[in-house]
């Protein structure tokens, strides 16, 4: 539910509309693929286009075909105007695809003070 219409589906940014503290979830779930031992899969918060946090972290411990959950939350101080979106980034050499259930994968951004 997008109350702004603040986020745009196609690129998975949201401009911030009012300014103040926001509260960012996320959670996702990737597709079963092969991982490499000691691969790293981390879910970054980026505020203008630049690294701000990371939300979660997972270390693939062995050589494994399966998919993997990683999840976090931060808050963050906006101005309007500010875009902020939420990558998953991995260390493997090609991609990866996230599980397409609508109930495995969400970002939630909410206003949560000035």
């Amino acid at each position: 539910y997008d109350s702004a219409s603040s986020m745009n589906p196609s690129s998975g940014v949201y401009t911030i509309p009012i300014s103040g503290t926001y509260s960012v979830k996320s959670l996702v779930v990737s597709a079963s693929a092969s991982w490499t031992p000691t691969g790293f899969v981390w879910l970054q918060l980026f505020k203008n286009g630049s690294a701000y946090s990371t939300l979660g972290f997972t270390r693939i411990e062995t050589s494994i075909s399966t998919s993997f959950l990683v999840g976090g939350s931060d808050d963050l101080h906006c101005v309007a105007g500010d875009t902020i979106d939420v990558r998953t980034l991995h260390a493997e050499g090609s991609a990866r695809s996230l599980e397409t259930s609508a109930v495995d994968n969400y970002v939630s951004i909410a206003r949560i003070g000035n």
